[in-house]
C-alpha cells in the first residue's frame, strides 16, 4: 500500500509548517503520515480537551486526510492532571481516564484517522513511564506488558465500537539491540 513517514518527534509546529510538510510528503508519493496525539499535551484538566495546545493537530489531520493521506495517530502520554507528586498514578485511576481519552479522540477525528497506534517504543523503560508518570519526563519504569495489554484491549474495544474498520495496532517496539530494549539480554 506505500510508505510512510514518521513525524512523531517532529512534528509541525505552526499551520504554516504543516501544509509545507505534508506537500513534501505528497510530492513523495507516501501513502502514511504517522503522527502522536500526545495525550500530557491535549487533556490538562479532565474532560476538557484541546487537540492544538501545543501542535495544530486538527489541521495535521484535515489537510492530511484531503490529501488522501492515511494518517496514523500514536496514542502515547498519560494524564497530567492526575499528579501524584512523583508517585507512580494508580492503573485503576489511570485504565478509567484512558478509556474517556481513547473515545475522544475517536470521536473527535472520526473518519479522518482510520489507524491508531497504541503506544511509542512500549518495550523500553520510558514509555510506561510517560503515561504513568506524566509529569515526570525522562522518567523509567520496567514495562509491564499486562498493563499494556489491558490498554491495548481497552483502546481496541473503544475504537472498533466507534469506528468498526478503524485498524488498531501495537506500539512500536525498540530494537533488541538497542540498549533500552527492555528484552535485550545485555541489559
Amino acid at each position: 500500500k506505500g510508505f510512510g513517514v514518521n513525524l512523531v518527534g517532529n512534528m509541525p509546529a505552526s499551520v504554516e509548517s504543516t501544509g509545507a510538510v505534508l506537500n513534501s510528503i505528497q510530492s513523495a508519493n507516501a501513502a502514511y503520515v504517522r503522527i502522536e496525539l500526545d495525550w500530557r499535551e491535549i487533556e490538562t484538566s479532565p474532560d476538557t480537551y484541546d487537540w492544538n495546545q501545543t501542535k495544530p493537530l486538527d489541521v495535521m489531520v484535515n489537510s492530511a486526510y484531503a490529501r488522501e493521506l492515511t494518517v496514523v495517530a500514536v496514542l502515547t502520554g498519560g494524564p497530567v492532571y492526575l499528579d501524584t507528586g512523583g508517585a507512580v498514578i494508580d492503573q485503576g485511576a489511570f485504565e478509567e481516564r484512558w478509556g474517556k481519552f481513547v473515545s475522544a479522540a475517536v470521536t473527535h477525528y472520526g473518519e479522518m484517522i482510520s489507524i491508531w497506534e497504541i503506544g511509542d517504543g512500549i518495550n523500553t523503560p520510558t514509555s510506561q513511564a510517560a503515561m504513568l508518570l506524566p509529569n515526570y519526563p525522562g522518567s523509567t519504569l520496567v514495562p509491564d506488558p499486562v498493563f499494556y495489554a489491558k490498554l491495548l484491549r481497552s483502546a481496541s474495544k473503544i475504537i472498533n465500537q466507534a469506528e468498526p474498520n478503524d485498524e488498531v495496532w501495537i506500539g512500536s517496539l525498540v530494537n533488541p539491540a538497542d540498549a533500552y530494549c527492555a528484552v535485550n539480554p545485555l541489559t
